[in-house]
């Protein structure tokens, strides 16, 4: 068999596992989710003394439609929640429980950061923990990477470092629930004018899905023409404010 000919097939084989592999790992994930959405279900069932829940049960299309109702419910709920937490009575209640969660030692920390971090992806830069999409430098110079600021740093910490510094959240990649904390330089932090979403689609992606026109994510085409970094940096360039024209940071 001539080269072309295997260059031809493997070209193929190449272009039917990019079109199957996310397909498959995103069925992959959502029956994951649904199986641990609606897996307690089952087992609260399971303890109802009928005779008729746990023939039901046992039978596996049986189980399968309890876990959808299951799921139907659950997200009925969660919509009727939304609608209840805007009324003022239910506004008050939720802000004594935040305020109860708060103050317990151990709890406040995980709720707090749970509840920001959340509030972080759900509702962007407008409100939550992070304000900005920044790029800086590091590890190395003349190395870039994406952070998320947090807010001001500590008065202390920047009197100690003689400058006014800033927090800087820098996620790791795929998973952007682990990372560091970073105090950088305010003039030495450039902001990106891409959303919290599109910065975290970025970082989720390894660099591979970038923020494209409307805030939809564009993958990047491999065939695109060749730019190298120095092409790249020149004509995006404009795009990235310097520090002194930067939107304000909180």
């Amino acid at each position: 068999m001539s080269s072309g000919r295997m260059k031809s097939i493997r070209r193929t084989f190449m272009a039917g596992l990019l079109a199957t592999v996310p397909l498959t790992l995103t069925a992959f994930i959502m029956v994951w989710v649904f199986r641990l959405v609606t897996g307690l279900i089952p087992a609260l069932l399971r303890q109802v003394p009928s005779v008729l829940v746990q023939d039901l049960l046992r039978d596996r299309s049986s189980a399968l439609m309890i876990r959808i109702l299951g799921l139907v419910v659950l997200v009925t709920l969660i919509f009727l929640v939304g609608l209840l937490t805007r009324s003022m009575v239910v506004r008050r209640t939720m802000r004594w429980v935040d305020a109860v969660a708060l103050k317990l030692p151990m709890v406040r920390t995980i709720y707090a950061t749970i509840q920001q971090f959340g509030a972080a992806l759900l509702e962007g830069s407008e409100s939550g923990m992070f304000k900005n999409v920044v790029m800086i430098e590091y590890p190395l110079a003349g190395t870039y990477v994406i952070g998320f600021v947090t807010a001001s740093a500590p008065e202390e910490c920047s009197r100690h470092a003689g400058h006014e510094l800033v927090a800087v959240f820098v996620p790791t990649s795929p998973n952007p629930t682990s990372g560091f904390l970073l105090m950088v330089p305010r003039e030495k932090v450039a902001v990106l004018e891409m959303d919290v979403v599109e910065g975290m689609r970025l970082v989720i992606s390894g660099g591979a899905v970038r923020p494209g026109p409307a805030g939809l994510p564009t993958a990047s085409p491999e065939s695109a023409p060749a730019e190298t970094i120095g092409s790249r940096e020149a004509a995006d360039a404009p795009a990235v404010p310097p520090a002194d024209e930067a939107p304000p940071l909180p």
